[in-house]
């Protein structure tokens, strides 16, 4: 099977156009000491681009960023981006788009440079293949592959999905944040997460602080973690509990990542199920309310946390 056989899977000439996408390989060494641990750097490396690729890029509006896994002669398709805007690395840092905290970790970067930098928006495959699609590696030293080229590649594998947000028990929910965008839209998770209400948890592993709230409306836990999908502060408009709004939009409550709004909650927010309840038959049951009080008290998280509503 060749890549041209599962093209639609990728978007490809469905709402990305042939002539306007290429094929960006990141090397092996890349994937060892830099994916692998840090794979939501990958953005990065593929908006900072030499002369020799930026031109690629300017002539498209869409990456397919593939890695050089080492093995096998294979590469394996990440993450597909859309190139909103060139600008320089220099004016990448002073708009606050280039993280650079987390990317000195890994690479320096020269603060001043003007070099090019690509403003990229990531974008999700009709087929949800980022990960999983294994192709042949390109031959030679040719990093940077045209459509009609990679359309001839040989898929070597198309791997399952993971099962770690196949659904079990509501004591065993523990989502990260990009595993909650793909669980709502789940009919599976959608049914199970809106015949209760209840007491719920986020947990941001960078500060190591929690946020209780609870979940009363008539879609139960689904209602309320469809706002989180959409805001991670819960509120409409970036508004929301004050310390998650201040923690994820400025240098407040411990983030000194430099990283903000879901930038931020994409790496760090964690979302867990503490008490289930039955939805409440009228507006004015308070039942989950005061268990929420208990819980936040229990916690502690009001003096040492990021609740604030009690």
């Amino acid at each position: 099977m060749k890549i041209s056989d599962i093209q639609e899977s990728l978007g490809i000439g469905d709402f990305i156009k042939k002539e306007d996408c290429i094929f960006l390989e990141h090397s092996y060494d890349c994937y060892i000491n830099k994916i692998y641990c840090h794979e939501d750097m990958l953005i990065y490396f593929t908006a900072i681009q030499n002369e020799n690729y930026a031109e690629s890029m300017r002539k498209v509006h869409y990456i397919y960023t593939c890695v050089n896994e080492g093995e096998g002669g294979s590469m394996r398709f990440y993450e597909l981006y859309r190139i909103k805007k060139e600008i320089t690395v220099k004016e990448a840092i002073k708009k606050e788009l280039l993280n650079v905290i987390e990317y000195k970790k890994i690479e320096d970067v020269d603060k001043e440079s003007n070099a090019p930098y690509f403003d990229l928006e990531k974008v999700e495959t009709p087929g949800n293949l980022e990960g999983r699609l294994i192709v042949s590696l390109n031959k030679g030293r040719n990093m940077c592959t045209t459509y009609r080229t990679y359309l001839k590649k040989e898929v070597l594998a198309i791997e399952k999905e993971k099962t770690s947000t196949k659904f079990s028990s509501y004591e065993e929910v523990f989502l990260s944040y990009n595993e909650l965008k793909k669980v709502i839209k789940d009919k599976k998770w959608q049914d199970m997460l809106s015949r209760f209400g209840g007491v719920y948890l986020i947990h941001d592993k960078n500060t190591g602080k929690n946020y209780v709230g609870s979940a009363s409306g008539k879609r139960g836990f689904l209602q309320r973690w469809e706002d989180y999908v959409e805001n991670p502060a819960g509120g409409k408009d970036e508004k929301g509990n004050k310390k998650l709004v201040k923690l994820l939009n400025s240098e407040m409550y411990g983030n000194k990542t430099g990283l903000k709004g879901k930038e931020y909650a994409e790496k760090y927010f964690y979302y867990s199920i503490l008490q289930v309840m039955s939805l409440p038959s009228n507006k004015n049951d308070s039942s989950i309310k005061k268990v929420e009080a208990r819980w936040i008290k229990h916690l502690g998280t009001l003096e040492l946390g990021l609740n604030n509503n009690y």
